[in-house]
């Protein structure tokens, strides 16, 4: 009787083994982007990279959080009736916050929680590069 259940143990610690690196690795070419939609229309991000490529949308005054492959991407992204190019670099989580449309950008925000006015924008920003 012991020795069905201590080989089924054996045999599930085994399993256990093999498969963890692999569902550890997948997860970790994964990254967390958060869009936050202060405007009062919806906002849309196109990104393209190596292979992969993600149309994301957020309505008017609310918050997604996106999983996406890590890496650099060529980004669109349009609100408020404007449309800009840029690049873009998902090494790590980062957090976008849309201003208003008719606000002014009072600061840039910081390199993991960056703000995005598209009527003005900055000459640089961390990750986020208008071309």
């Amino acid at each position: 009787m012991k020795k069905p259940i201590i080989f089924l143990l054996v045999l599930l610690v085994t399993l256990f083994v093999a498969v963890a690196p692999v569902l550890a690795q997948d997860e970790s070419d994964l990254v967390e982007l958060l869009v936050v939609n202060d405007t009062d229309g919806e906002v849309w991000l196109s990104l393209s990279g190596e292979g992969v490529g993600y149309y994301l949308v957020v309505a008017d005054e609310t918050t997604r959080s996106f999983t996406v492959e890590r890496g650099a991407y060529d980004m669109r992204s349009g609100a408020c009736g404007t449309q800009v190019d840029g690049t873009f670099d998902l090494s790590t989580q980062i957090r976008l916050r849309y201003l208003p449309c008719w606000g002014s950008l009072t600061n840039f925000g910081e390199p993991t929680k960056e703000i995005v006015n598209l009527l003005a924008p900055p000459p640089q920003m961390w990750r986020f590069q208008f071309k």
